[in-house]
């Protein structure tokens, strides 16, 4: 179960941070994409790498404005994703040192400074033997 779990959350992670980058990343195209033709502002607003070869298709001066732009607006989203994944993982953090006990509940065993590896010592005073005591491979009588 906590390998699904985890993959689940991995999996949704990607998807949100993604999703987020891809959003920001148009978000921040909108005006540098003002200029184009509506095809080729549409396909530069999609990546960077899409943008680089808008860029190389249509030419012309602005081109190099036009990958610059494109650069930081792919940095600001991952900034921005990078700000979103920080904070989910400070929620899990305080939620874990909130409601996580802070260490294995035992039911009847406690460590108390008598006890060996964490193991119960008995406080019983050990008892004289009562029967035959097996020394060295022979049965012998106790005493």
């Amino acid at each position: 179960m906590n390998d699904v779990v985890r993959e689940l959350g991995g999996t949704l992670g990607v998807a949100v941070l993604g999703s987020i980058v891809s959003t920001s990343h148009a978000a921040g195209m909108d005006d540098a994409t003002s200029g184009l033709a509506p095809e080729a502002a549409e396909a530069a607003s999609d990546s960077v790498s899409a943008t680089h070869e808008v860029v190389a298709e249509v030419g012309g001066g602005g081109g190099g404005r036009l990958v610059a732009l494109a650069d930081q607006a792919f940095v600001a989203a991952m900034t921005t994703a990078a700000g979103v994944a920080a904070i989910v993982a400070l929620v899990g953090a305080l939620f874990a040192a909130v409601y996580l006990p802070a260490r294995a509940r035992t039911s009847r065993t406690r460590w108390s400074p008598r006890s060996r590896n964490g193991c119960r010592v008995s406080r019983r005073p050990s008892r004289p033997p009562t029967a035959t005591v097996l020394l060295r491979g022979r049965i012998r009588a106790p005493g």
